[in-house]
């Protein structure tokens, strides 16, 4: 056991021009649960395949889904969450929505460590 109570200490960058799908993909949950804070640039339209973009569309948001079950939102930007309230399914992809997200994500394990 190490002498710091096994707190968490990996942060992990990820700013691949949007393959960071496949990598978060390619993630096992034990290995995220390591991750004590993730800076994560989304391309949530970008290189969406032509003839099922919705269903491609509907994957990335699900693993945006999962990662909520590790960490907790701490920043973003645009920071004003007027860009992303009220925007039907069909303007997602459109002028209207950022193109590029910026999120940062601290695993909620780590948070209950501080409070301790």
């Amino acid at each position: 056991s190490d002498s710091d109570g096994g707190a968490l200490r990996t942060m992990v960058k990820i700013d691949i021009e949007s393959a960071e799908w496949e990598a978060l993909e390619s993630m096992k949950d034990e290995d995220l649960a390591k991750v004590a804070m993730l800076d994560l640039q989304i391309y949530l339209c970008r290189d969406l395949p032509h003839d099922d973009r919705r269903t491609a569309l509907d994957r990335r948001i699900r693993l945006l889904e999962r990662l909520t079950e590790l960490f907790h939102v701490v920043a973003r930007a645009p920071a004003h969450t007027s860009a992303f309230r009220g925007v039907a399914d069909n303007e997602i992809c459109s002028d209207k929505f950022p193109q590029t997200v910026s999120a940062t994500y601290v695993n909620k394990v780590s948070l209950q460590q501080e409070d301790e």
